[in-house]
């Protein structure tokens, strides 16, 4: 007695022109909503605005000597005529003008990054609210004093060589700003300390704002930069912008509650905004009033066709946090995040 067998027929090949790559990489499992100019899958290549595609450019090493570790954070230095990268490797703050890497001076033991933010010239490195902030004029590392030995008396007695310990730096109208400070031992993760007009290493005790203090669940400032006309100060949950001139007109907006950014190195300015990775929604975009009028949204989704990676645990979010990186090079915007399913990271 035979049996037969029935052969699946398959089904004939479809093939569908692709006119252009306009809608970039839709890495979405649901195939139908993969659109005509989409990509499911690319690897190595940039997509142009006109939609078409080139293999991605190449890279060179910037140093040829390799550092004892790998930098912790990265941050620009400019003078207007000496531009440096400069590097938190170990304990040590490093600098490069376009090739290997010097030693500009100690950092000390710290359990988390130093950051830094230029103002008129000099380089001022928060020191994760662990030691004194510092300056760098390009060549010479400084250590400032801690302003809560001693805050100046008045506007019109400025020392010039203080600064309170913080976390998180950056400059607009005129002052420096710290974020994340910490005053006598005792931390203020909600505090944002600002300097006299003009001179970025004087303070008063009293000019500080505490941000959204107690109505996010214990949330703390995760990152902080200028933009515009406003600082932006982050916290895991909730976006707060720093608004005005002086003392009597600046005041705190809360623009946005269920969004933030993960750490420092995970927000860059560009031309467009400020791009920032949120710990479950992904890289977001900031457009600041200035470029869209005071009536629309500012964020932007930039993340809504790779949400995927991070639902399906591919990108891990416990590690998230310390390990983004997002940064623009000419007209891109770059992401470097932690990857539990290859072997390396992308």
């Amino acid at each position: 007695m035979s049996a037969s067998i029935q052969v699946p027929q398959s089904a004939p090949l479809e093939f569908a022109d692709q006119v252009d790559f306009t809608g970039g990489l839709n890495m979405s499992d649901e195939w139908f909503k993969l659109g005509q100019n989409e990509t499911p899958e690319c690897l190595n290549v940039v997509f142009d605005s006109m939609g078409g595609f080139r293999s991605r450019r190449g890279a060179v090493r910037l140093n040829t000597v390799g550092e004892a570790s790998m930098p912790s954070s990265l941050w620009s230095y400019g003078d207007g005529s000496t531009y440096q990268m400069m590097a938190h490797v170990g304990t040590s703050l490093r600098y490069s003008t376009g090739g290997n890497f010097s030693a500009a001076g100690t950092l000390g033991t710290l359990s988390g990054p130093s950051f830094g933010a230029t103002y008129s010239g000099i380089g001022y490195v928060a020191r994760n609210a662990q030691d004194t902030t510092m300056s760098w004029n390009g060549t010479t590392l400084s250590a400032l004093t801690d302003a809560h030995l001693g805050y100046d008396a008045d506007y019109n007695s400025p020392s010039g060589t203080k600064a309170p310990r913080a976390k998180f730096v950056t400059s607009q109208h005129d002052r420096l700003w710290l974020g994340y400070t910490s005053e006598g031992g005792t931390d203020f993760p909600n505090r944002v300390r600002f300097s006299f007009v003009g001179d970025p290493a004087s303070y008063l005790s009293t000019d500080y704002i505490d941000i959204d203090v107690g109505t996010t669940g214990g949330d703390e400032i995760t990152a902080m930069v200028a933009v515009g006309d406003h600082v932006l100060v982050f916290k895991k949950h909730s976006v707060h912008m720093i608004m005005g001139y002086d003392q009597a007109s600046f005041q705190v907006i809360d623009i946005r509650n269920g969004l933030g950014a993960v750490s420092q190195q995970g927000v860059t300015v560009g031309e467009r905004g400020v791009f920032f990775f949120d710990h479950s929604e992904g890289l977001q975009l900031y457009v600041p009033p200035t470029q869209r009028g005071n009536d629309s949204d500012p964020f932007i989704d930039v993340f809504s066709k790779l949400r995927r990676l991070m639902r399906d645990d591919v990108i891990d979010d416990t590690t998230v946090a310390a390990e983004v990186q997002v940064g623009i090079v000419g007209d891109q915007v770059w992401l470097f995040l932690p990857n539990l399913s290859l072997a390396e990271d992308f």
